[in-house]
């Protein structure tokens, strides 16, 4: 992201983090720092970790990293977003499942000897 449009952006926290490269026939160069912010783009929320660069570095206001598009699924069309959406793993609860025992025999247990709270004798089944 462009140094302007962090301004722009009402200049949110600015982690002092910097992070050294190079762009394409130039010098190395520093960022200025982190910032993090939430976006919308099409009523879709977005937490992205921008990189703030001086704008004599960069000719748009913002690049989108790999990191951010690694969790979306996106289609472009003629060089504009067509359609975003996050990308939601799917948890197949089958793996949680380890081992199911059917029981279809009872054996009965004799439990006359012991009283409930009411002082009545009981006789409980319980599957073995």
């Amino acid at each position: 992201m462009g140094a302007e449009l962090y301004v722009k952006m009402r200049a949110p926290k600015l982690i002092r983090r910097t992070i050294k490269f190079r762009s394409v026939g130039a010098a190395e160069n520093v960022t200025l720092g982190l910032t993090h912010a939430k976006v919308c783009i099409d009523d879709e929320h977005f937490e992205v970790d921008f990189h703030v660069i001086p704008d004599v570095l960069l000719n748009d206001d913002l690049i989108l990293g790999s990191d951010f598009l690694n969790e979306v699924d996106m289609r472009i069309r003629d060089g504009k977003i067509i359609n975003i959406t996050k990308i939601v793993e799917e948890i197949n609860e089958l793996t949680f499942v380890n081992k199911i025992d059917v029981i279809s025999k009872l054996d009965e247990v004799d439990l006359s000897h012991i009283s409930d709270s009411q002082g009545t004798a009981s006789t409980y089944c319980i599957g073995l």
